[in-house]
């Protein structure tokens, strides 16, 4: 049996009105505050690169 993915798309519209649509999953993250990082470790997510005390780091 040949297994195929369904058709994947995610639409998005943050609170200044900017869409962002995705045609696949996502495969790294980047966080940008620190509620986010702990969000993300909760669910065994770990991001690509996050803000601390306002400078960016990758992990």
């Amino acid at each position: 049996m040949l297994m195929t993915q369904p058709n994947y798309s995610y639409r998005a519209i943050d609170a200044m009105g900017c869409e962002i649509i995705l045609e696949r999953s996502a495969e790294r993250i980047v966080c940008l505050t620190a509620t986010g990082v702990d969000s993300l470790l909760e669910l065994n997510l770990e991001p690509v690169g996050y803000l601390a005390n306002g400078i960016a780091l990758s992990s």
